[in-house]
């Protein structure tokens, strides 16, 4: 028996999350002034390993030699056009109304959205959620559009992503929509790998184009970071571009690393927390998503069930007080990734059962929506696909909290990734 990587994603998540930050912390002796680092000693780091190695396991899938290497044939997806319009049109009208009514501001604002209920702020919400869902499908999946259909899709959700924006991820997305649009073929074939007969002069040819695109990928992931700024701050673009002049650059780099080493501080804190300290209450931990969840509850209908907000109602928020230095917001919260989930909401001696239970969940989730990718994705495109799928890893035991935003997303990508068959190997019509 064999092993195979049938989830490059997952590795490069690891990899993204965990070995780059914990070597570039090493290697530049970074000391961040907001989270909080800790040496822990090695049981915590042994029981850390553990945990990753668990997660580099479901990476692979083993396979014997004497298996037939028949390529399997690809589901076919036949996209709702009038489905789709209707969302696009309602994204439209409520992106217009609430980007001139200030509803950016909402994941910034004092105040939850359990004080404002109001149908614009709900679609406003949950919009975004609806146009990121299908700009995913257009981008991997084998379906029947025809490439100027194509062209107008991602042009239109483009828009409606900005219009809805509220942070430097939603404008991200926005930006893929505009580059998708001004060039859909090319950047399907830089999602996915050639034909084996074509694979030499078209891999060249992509990564030829790969390389002459990223210059526009870097200036526009630039340009997503200012707007998502001056939108978090309150501030204009032009401020923010300003604050990051020549004297900057190296306070900028370094907001950088701990902005990507954020999973991995939290892991250190979360192992120091549990297994040096023993102050960690996991069945607390893991029940303040249901806490909230009734709180929603309650808000929904009006109060009824007189259900306060708890102050730490989701693993977020939990681990944003273990891992910032001076916590002061009362609502902001920080995702504490995948390992440190499952370290903070469960026993030591259950932790890895829970782990290794969910990531089989999500191995059959990727495998069938894998089944409707247009081909065999390429490192970009697997990178891009950990994109558009890294909720899975950001703070799974908030799944509970049952009405968010988020959930909606994953319960999609669980149907159709659970729900995928194959239909004869067609292609993409792109």
């Amino acid at each position: 028996m064999n092993l195979r990587c049938t989830n490059p994603a997952l590795l490069i998540y690891l990899a993204w999350v965990y070995v780059i930050p914990a070597f570039l912390n090493v290697w530049f002796a970074y000391e961040s002034d907001v989270y909080v680092i800790s040496d822990g000693g090695y049981l915590s780091w042994l029981y850390g390993g553990l945990l990753f190695a668990i997660a580099i396991l479901f990476a692979f899938r083993p396979y014997s030699r004497s298996e037939r290497r028949a390529a399997a044939p690809i589901a076919f997806w036949r996209f709702p056009r009038r489905t789709v319009a209707g969302v696009l049109i309602i994204a439209v009208l409520v992106g217009i109304n609430g980007a001139s009514s200030g509803l950016s501001q909402w994941r910034y604002s004092a105040d939850g959205l359990s004080t404002s209920l109001d149908l614009m702020t709900l679609l406003f919400v949950l919009v975004p959620v609806l146009l990121t869902l299908i700009l995913f499908s257009v981008l991997f999946f084998n379906h029947d559009l025809a490439l100027g259909s194509t062209r107008r899709i991602y042009f239109t959700l483009a828009v409606c992503l900005a219009l809805t924006a509220s942070g430097i991820g939603p404008m991200i997305t926005a930006l893929l929509g505009l580059v998708a649009a001004m060039a859909p073929l090319t950047f399907r074939r830089l999602l996915f790998k050639a034909p084996r007969l074509k694979e030499v002069s078209r891999t060249s040819k992509m990564w030829f184009k790969l390389i002459m695109l990223s210059p526009l990928f870097g200036g526009l992931g630039l340009l997503a970071y200012f707007v998502g700024e001056a939108i978090k701050t309150g501030s204009s673009v032009g401020d923010v571009a300003s604050s990051v002049g020549a004297g900057e650059i190296n306070l900028f780099l370094h907001y950088l690393l701990g902005r990507i080493s954020v999973h991995w501080y939290s892991l250190g804190a979360a192992l120091h927390q549990v297994l040096e300290l023993g102050i960690v209450e996991p069945t607390r931990n893991l029940l303040a998503p249901v806490a909230n969840a009734g709180f929603r509850i309650s808000a929904l209908l009006g109060g009824w069930l007189d259900i306060a907000r708890p102050l730490d109602g989701s693993m977020s928020r939990i681990n944003y007080a273990i891992v910032t230095i001076n916590p002061i917001n009362d609502r902001e919260g920080t995702s504490p990734g995948l390992l440190a989930s499952f370290v903070l909401a469960f026993p030591v001696w259950f932790g890895p059962f829970a782990l290794s239970v969910y990531l089989w969940f999500y191995d059959k989730v990727q495998s069938g929506l894998r089944r409707r990718f247009a081909g065999t994705p390429t490192l970009f495109g697997e990178a891009l696909l950990l994109y558009f799928t890294s909720m899975f890893f950001s703070s799974p035991v908030d799944f509970l909290l049952l009405f968010d935003p988020t959930l909606l997303y994953i319960f999609a990508l669980c149907y159709l990734g659970l729900s995928s068959k194959t239909k004869g190997g067609l292609h993409a019509a792109i």
